[in-house]
């Protein structure tokens, strides 16, 4: 049954992929935070500067009124004052005040300008006040404050001018309507007298018509706070109706002199209302109290774009965000497992061991380079894969397929060294040739392919005399003498079917009598059924992968086919990095080299 695998990725895992792609992460980290640098620096310098401006209630009678004119102060519009601050008349009045506006200036420059200071100009209020602030902000500091000033004095001068014309134009209003309004009086005034030194008018009507008119005059006063049926104006017009009643016998001449009597009266309350307003407008035009003040100027002006300490605040966490985000893209497009840890992590599989790459020479041919150099960082990984294989085994492997998910990922020579290995440890192992599609033992060893195990399974060699030995370099100080060879042979039509023949089984089983450990060399599993069928005869499963060769998909496969029999996973062809840089100087024998900066970063990075 196969063994239920578990893919959860745990804090420390998540650690090791950082680590892995620590490059991605240190490169889109450090862009990202020099792209904000070279922003930052590059980038036009904007100050700002505060003019304060208070709104004020108009007149002096404001300030007699205690507590109630302070409750009145909050009912300003703070709201228009600050539209009026950014009008083309203040704006235009700010321009010429910098000098950048005079006589000569054309409307259509005039216009221009005003827009260009609309941009830089803007107004906020305090809340809870009469208090503005009017902001100017500039790429040249003290261009800013001028700005600022010039257009807090443009507002008080614009609102103190406008204020004084509004006072003259209604003085004036109010002079000309006393005029004209004391010439008809006059005229009206005159006519009275003509009639009272006619001799037509008697004193009763006189009597009774000035009577009348007070009458009217009270009526239209009561009017203005109650309706028709209020009491007093019920009384008042009863009144009115009996001395209505009683003139209306009079003469034409007797009518008119009442209704010019009225009118009179009419027009001398509207005389004295006028003359009052005249008086107030003459000390309203006089007032001295400044509507608008400016309170407090300004003085400095302050940067305010760029801010360098949060844009690069902000340029490391977005350098942190995205670093992350590269990591993330980086092993979700990268399927392939290429470190001992992403085998354990996501196999949940033991890494055995990690071959390093090494060139192969004439000298000195692989597998026969363990046997040159006892120093080499290839003999060490090989005895670490030795001691991985032996470390709590509860019972003994004998029998062992060596295989591949893909082609070319080097699990011949895995296998032959391995044999070599266990043979200097004073164990009789035989490496067997069942790679039916493509032999390279022999090739390897430099034996003849025949005859081998077909031969002894179809014509019925005795196995003894077809097993071969190497040949080892006289200069070697190593013995082979434990390492014996059992070639393809001539290549089966069916493959599978010696695989599954019983002659080959009872073969495997007289071979377990006669040595320590059987190496299979087998053909890779993604292509072929072979080692599925050899895993039968197999006690253990070494899985041989190249980095970059099969993804992670394909030996996830291979694992939960396999995985009953699955001993663990050999990295091959590792680059010396991976290992790192004191590990191969140490073995090698050579002299400790000084480090540069990136390789101090990368050893400190782990």
């Amino acid at each position: 049954m196969t063994e239920r695998i578990h893919n959860e990725l745990t804090l420390y895992d998540y650690w090791q992929i950082i680590k892995k792609r620590r490059i991605i992460a240190i490169g889109v980290f450090l862009l990202i935070v020099f792209s904000v640098l070279v922003f930052t620096f590059l980038s036009t310098e904007i100050y700002r500067a505060s003019t304060t401006v208070e709104l004020r209630i108009e007149g002096p009678s404001f300030w007699a009124m205690g507590t109630m004119g302070q409750e009145i102060s909050w009912m300003i519009d703070v709201d228009t004052e600050m539209r009026k601050v950014e009008s083309y008349p203040v704006l235009l009045h700010t321009a010429k005040l910098l000098g950048q506006v005079d006589e000569n200036t054309s409307d259509a420059r005039k216009e221009q300008i005003v827009n260009v200071l609309r941009g830089k100009v803007s107004v906020s209020k305090v809340a809870n006040t009469t208090l503005m602030n009017i902001i100017a902000t500039d790429t040249d500091p003290k261009k800013t404050v001028e700005i600022a000033n010039a257009a807090g004095k443009a507002y008080v001068d614009e609102t103190i001018e406008g204020r004084n014309e509004r006072a003259r134009k209604t003085r004036e209003f109010i002079e000309k309507q006393v005029t004209v309004l004391s010439d008809e009086l006059k005229e009206k005034e005159q006519q009275i007298r003509q009639y009272v030194a006619s001799g037509l008018i008697t004193e009763k009507v006189q009597s009774m018509g000035g009577s009348l008119t007070d009458l009217l005059v009270e009526r239209s006063n009561l009017l203005t706070q109650y309706g028709n049926k209020h009491p007093e104006v019920i009384k008042i017009n009863s009144k009115i109706n009996v001395l209505k009643s009683k003139l209306g016998k009079m003469s034409g001449s007797e009518l008119e002199y009442v209704i010019l009597l009225r009118d009179v009266k009419i027009d001398e309350g509207l005389y004295e209302m006028l003359i009052r307003k005249h008086k107030e407008a003459l000390i309203t035009e006089a007032d001295k109290v400044i509507p608008v003040a400016i309170v407090e100027p300004a003085n400095n002006a302050v940067l305010v774009k760029p801010n360098k300490q949060l844009n690069v605040l902000m340029g490391i966490i977005a350098g942190l965000i995205f670093a992350v985000i590269g990591v993330v893209l980086a092993e979700n497009l990268d399927t392939s497992l290429r470190t001992a840890e992403e085998i354990e992590i996501y196999l949940k599989l033991p890494a055995l061991a990690e071959i390093p790459h090494i060139k192969e020479e004439k000298t000195s041919p692989v597998p026969f380079s363990l046997l040159h150099d006892i120093n080499s960082p290839y003999i060490e990984a090989y005895n670490e894969f030795l001691v991985n294989f032996s470390d709590d085994r509860e019972k003994k492997v004998q029998t062992i397929l060596f295989t591949s998910v893909m082609p070319s990922e080097g699990k011949t020579e895995v296998t032959s060294n391995f044999a070599i290995t266990q043979s200097q440890h004073d164990n009789k192992t035989l490496i067997v040739d069942a790679d039916f599609r493509q032999a390279a033992i022999h090739k390897l060893f430099k034996i003849p392919r025949k005859p081998g195990l077909m031969d002894v399974l179809k014509d019925k060699l005795n196995w003894r005399s077809v097993l071969a030995k190497p040949k080892i370099d006289s200069a070697s100080n190593l013995s082979l003498d434990n390492v014996r060879i059992l070639s393809v042979g001539h290549l089966p039509a069916h493959p599978m079917r010696v695989l599954n023949s019983p002659e080959f089984s009872n073969l495997i089983t007289e071979l377990r009598n006669e040595f320590d450990y059987i190496l299979f060399d087998s053909p890779p599993l993604y292509y072929f059924a072979d080692p599925a069928v050899l895993s039968s005869l197999s006690d253990g499963i070494i899985i041989v992968h190249t980095p970059g060769m099969a993804n992670r998909n394909e030996l996830m496969r291979i694992r939960n086919r396999l995985s009953t029999k699955i001993i663990g996973v050999v990295l091959n062809n590792m680059e010396e990095k991976r290992r790192g840089y004191y590990y191969y100087k140490y073995y090698s024998g050579s002299k400790k080299k000084k480090l540069s900066l990136a390789e101090k970063i990368l050893r400190r990075l782990g």
